[in-house]
């Protein structure tokens, strides 16, 4: 299993799986949303 150093490496790797929640896909959780924000990446509008 990889070792994930830094929050927007977790991130990013979440983002790259397109797992969907209630909301639909992942990116439209607002929980996922403040997340990327806070590891600085940048999530389609």
């Amino acid at each position: 299993m990889p070792e994930f150093k830094t929050l927007k490496e977790i991130v990013e790797q979440i983002k790259e799986c397109g797992f969907e929640c209630e909301a639909g896909p992942l990116t439209n959780n607002i929980a996922f949303r403040k997340l990327a924000e806070l590891a600085d990446v940048k999530l389609p509008d």
